[in-house]
């Protein structure tokens, strides 16, 4: 990884010389030229190759051709306006070209016969890429949203036989087809959203869990003889012509469905009661993050995204649930998620079961008013978030059966009481504690003796007026004890070899420490 530096060109020849490299990361830096020089320059087990965020104007694609293991490539977010070369990949998976100004682009040449995801959003595009038939046979997900398509090519995706997820969406496309010819019979998900289609009519849908949207278009009239039967997951509210009707979702409650480039994709409004899990089966299996938004269930575990963790069990897997009525959550035994993030919800009770894979545990803004009781189970957590929550006190004894905890944020909380119940227990690997924007009103700092690699505690912003017992720990950095009530401060005790910063401001000290 080389991030954030002034580099501006990179010769191919000296990656060359790395043989064992599989990945690279050169974003976000000034490269406007890439570039081999000669000699043979094979890089055999290069897989990824990241090159986005730079000042490329133009790319070769011939030069990847010495890349034989190559599954992913990340030319986005540069000025590209020429493709020259032919990407000839038998290993590429993904490519990723959004974000440039591409105004043509021409495959002919290319041979990607395992490519899955083609991503060119955001581009200057007119027509679409020359031989995309030939050339791009197995995609299975394709992006073209936000270009400049006019005209009515649906033809062209129509032989494309392994196609489910295509995005239209942001064109100025004003007609397209929608029929046997242009649909592909895996196709589940259609969006031609913010368009300006004026008529809708959709003969041919493989199957009823097949996903449409044409929402905020110029619709004006719908052809009801030529829709078919099997359309039932539709949304085309923001049209002239928006009618509601049973299979029709509601505007208010509309589920939606996006994946974009960053293998994240994001449902909102689903109902799982009424709609069932069917938008679940059409994600994209390199699709790792699963963010839902207005969850519309007072209760569920992870059983009922069975279908999405399963297909991904060598994968790191997240889930987010963010702004949502759901009350209570339980994480089942053998859980495959690494992260799970749940903010602005009603969650009032947690449980987890035993064998999880999960390193990152986020809650905000819930209404849990203790540490779940099951916690002690996630013994490969080593970040926990707990906060703008209404937690009122912490047995620390808890925390210690957490082995790998490296990182422990409970501010924004009401917690008057940090304590241990029995002996004192080691939290060996405790790096970065937060408590925050609290109400203590006392603390004790021989808490923190156990936490043997601790380097940064923040108690700013509470109710402090007093500390007792010592503080030692021999890699503690920082100490903020701002925003308290503190008038005298005795440290004679104390063993903080390696402390940098002491922060404690807004306070009501008389006397220096």
């Amino acid at each position: 990884m080389l991030n954030k530096t002034p580099v501006q060109a990179v010769n191919l020849h000296v990656i060359a010389e790395l043989p064992r490299l599989q990945f690279l990361d050169l974003t976000r830096n000034r490269i406007h030229s890439l570039y081999c020089t000669p000699g043979l320059a094979k890089t055999p087990m290069l897989a990824i190759v990241y090159l986005s965020y730079n000042k490329l104007r133009s790319i070769n694609m011939n030069l990847f051709h010495a890349m034989d293991s190559l599954e992913m490539l990340d030319l986005s977010h540069n000025l590209i306006s020429v493709m020259s070369g032919s990407l000839v990949s038998r290993s590429l998976s993904f490519l990723d070209l959004s974000h440039n100004k591409l105004l043509e682009f021409d495959s002919c040449q290319w041979s990607l016969p395992n490519i899955y995801n083609l991503v060119v959003n955001d581009n200057l595009l007119e027509l679409l890429p020359r031989c995309i038939e030939q050339t791009f046979g197995n995609v299975s997900f394709i992006d073209f949203h936000n270009n400049r398509f006019r005209r009515d090519e649906m033809f062209r995706f129509g032989k494309l036989e392994n196609l489910a997820y295509l995005t239209l969406d942001h064109n100025q496309l004003t007609y397209v087809t929608l029929d046997k010819s242009t649909i592909p019979s895996k196709m589940s998900y259609l969006s031609l959203s913010c368009n300006k289609l004026t008529h809708f009519a959709m003969s041919y849908v493989p199957s009823k869990d097949v996903f449409v949207d044409v929402t905020k278009n110029c619709i004006v009239s719908v052809d009801w003889n030529k829709v078919s039967t099997n359309l039932t997951k539709l949304t085309m509210e923001g049209n002239p012509a928006f009618i509601c009707w049973t299979t029709l979702l509601q505007p208010s409650t509309a589920l939606r469905f996006h994946c974009d480039p960053d293998f994240i994709c994001e449902l909102w409004n689903w109902n799982p009661r009424e709609e069932g899990t069917f938008v679940l089966y059409h994600i994209p299996k390199a699709y790792r993050t699963l963010e839902l938004h207005n969850l519309l269930a007072s209760s569920a575990s992870s059983k009922l995204f069975e279908i999405f963790e399963t297909l991904r069990q060598d994968k790191e897997v997240t889930l987010r649930v963010q702004v949502s009525t759901l009350r209570t959550f339980v994480l089942e035994n053998d859980a495959y998620y690494v992260v799970m993030d749940f903010e602005k919800t009603h969650l009032s009770s947690i449980s987890f079961g035993r064998n999880s894979r999960l390193k990152l545990l986020m809650i905000k803004r819930s209404k849990l008013t203790q540490l779940p009781r099951t916690i002690d189970r996630l013994k490969a957590l080593n970040r926990l978030t707990l906060s703008h929550s209404l937690i009122q006190a912490v047995n620390l004894n808890v925390i210690a059966e957490l082995p790998n905890l490296m990182y422990l944020d409970l501010s924004r909380n009401k917690i008057h009481s940090l304590y241990f119940t029995a002996q004192k227990a080691l939290i060996p690997n405790l790096v970065d504690v937060y408590l925050g924007y609290n109400m203590l009103r006392s603390i004790n700092m021989n808490l923190f003796h156990t936490m043997t690699s601790l380097e940064n505690i923040d108690l700013s912003h509470n109710l402090i007026g007093v500390v007792s017992g010592s503080l030692t720990a021999s890699n503690l950095t920082f100490l903020d004890l701002s925003f308290n009530r503190l008038s005298t401060l005795d440290c004679c005790e104390w063993s903080i070899p390696n402390i940098q910063n002491l922060v404690a401001d807004n306070n009501l000290f008389q006397l220096l420490p």
